[in-house]
């Protein structure tokens, strides 16, 4: 089913992953190296996030700042769920060595 850019949990993912860029590129600064992620944050995530927001604004739609408080409400959380996973499968991993 096509929400022609109203579908809430679209916009703030399109968002969000604009905000996500930054974080990747905020951390490999914050690191002063590589961090995972950054090496696809500008060529992948990033035009990806923008085409999705030129197409939303084409139709009408275009993101507020709001879809950018909503994405870093949804994705965030589940960023560190990912992350402390990760974490559980690498010392569980380790563990049985």
């Amino acid at each position: 089913m096509h929400s022609a850019g109203k579908s809430a949990t679209y916009r703030a993912v399109v968002a969000g992953l604009e905000a996500h860029v930054v974080t990747h590129l905020g951390a490999s600064v914050a690191q002063r190296g590589y961090t995972a992620g950054v090496a696809t944050a500008l060529p992948i995530m990033l035009p990806g996030a923008l085409m999705a927001r030129r197409e939303l604004q084409r139709d009408g739609c275009g993101l507020r700042f709001r879809d950018t408080v909503n994405g870093v409400t949804l994705l965030l959380p589940a960023a560190l769920v990912c992350q402390g996973a990760a974490r559980l499968i690498r010392r569980v991993s380790a563990a049985k060595r």
